[in-house]
């Protein structure tokens, strides 16, 4: 593409895989689960807002554990 994506641009399944670093079938495996990213179908066609994308891996993150802290440990 030869402009910057903007957050409410559409984009393919492809591209939402790629951004996720997921594989096609993981995303439609998601989607078909009700576990994925928001999405919107046209016709046929399946596409998935960036934003979207963003904030559905943006809520997966997990805190890092504190540096020297073992959890296993009893107080």
């Amino acid at each position: 593409m030869d402009r910057s994506l903007d957050p409410y641009d559409f984009i393919s399944t492809d591209q939402a895989a790629k951004r996720l670093g997921f594989a096609r079938n993981r995303l439609e495996k998601e989607r078909t689960a009700g576990t994925g990213p928001r999405f919107a179908r046209f016709g046929r066609s399946i596409r998935y807002r960036l934003a979207d994308v963003d904030a559905w891996a943006e809520a997966r993150l997990q805190p890092s554990p504190i540096a020297g802290a073992d959890s296993s440990s009893a107080a």
